[in-house]
């Protein structure tokens, strides 16, 4: 949103056109993109970022000759929604910070337990920067056909700015990897060569990779492990296919609130795994 129905647009305006290169291309490559999302067993919404390109050409081309009306809904739009996350933000984090209002900062306590936050001016001073911004954008951009497509991209930038700079403490405590993977480090087995994983996706690999400076290699079935140490990704109540007679569970943990589980096991001595 917006490209893909402003590329809907694109086709209808084009629609006797249809056998232009610049019309052809873009769509085409929509296309396999979309097919190829469809067919991917293993796909994630991240995949779906290859067809933002292909769509945002035809959209940019029929952006700028859209009737007035739709114009003026779409700079409208854009107006009300970021400015209300702006503001939303800027009302969390002051809740977060000064406990008013109550309401604000008893969800934000109860949706991240424990967190405490760490005030930084250099932060502050950004994400204000960013809010101005985008207030000086809104008050002093005149009634142009660019309009709808500046405040669309503005608005993006300023409150993905200013939200991640307000609640990146926030974000950080209950996402990230970074005390999992710090454990886990502290509980591998001496002389660990390598270690295998199931069930763990790329994005985990990577951060664990990142914060705990070891490489997992994955594997599809615990019989299968080339590795004496064994990391399994599952989620809450969900069985786990490792035999106990052959894996000796080291570890366990997760992050705050979350469905991920995390168990480290080491390959018990005399059962050689294959």
């Amino acid at each position: 949103w917006p490209a893909w129905p402003l590329a809907l647009w694109a086709i209808w305006t084009n629609r006797r056109n249809l056998n232009e290169v610049a019309v052809t291309v873009p769509l085409s490559a929509a296309l396999v993109s979309l097919v190829v999302l469809f067919l991917n067993p293993d796909r994630r919404e991240i995949d779906a970022l290859t067809l933002l390109v292909p769509l945002a050409i035809p959209a940019g081309g029929v952006a700028l000759s859209l009737r007035r009306g739709a114009a003026n809904a779409l700079a409208w739009f854009s107006i009300m929604t970021f400015s209300l996350v702006i503001v939303l933000a800027w009302a969390l984090w002051l809740a977060t910070a000064t406990g008013f209002p109550a309401t604000m900062a008893s969800t934000a306590s109860r949706l991240e337990p424990g967190f405490v936050l760490s005030i930084s001016w250099l932060a502050i001073g950004c994400a204000l920067a960013y809010t101005v911004c985008w207030a000086a954008l809104v008050l002093r951009v005149g009634v142009t056909p660019e309009r709808s497509l500046q405040f669309w991209c503005a608005g993006i930038t300023a409150t993905a700015g200013t939200a991640l700079l307000l609640a990146h403490g926030w974000i950080n405590y209950g996402k990230s990897y970074a005390t999992v993977a710090q454990s886990l480090r502290q509980h591998l087995p001496r002389r660990t060569e390598c270690v295998n994983s199931l069930g763990l996706g790329e994005a985990q690999r990577a951060a664990l990779h990142y914060h705990g400076g070891f490489v997992t290699r994955p594997v599809e079935d615990p019989s299968r492990a080339r590795c004496s140490v064994l990391l399994v990704q599952s989620y809450a109540g969900q069985t786990e296919s490792v035999d106990p007679a052959k894996w000796r569970r080291l570890w366990e943990a997760r992050r705050p609130r979350d469905r991920e589980r995390y168990r480290l096991y080491q390959q018990r001595s005399g059962s050689a795994a294959r």
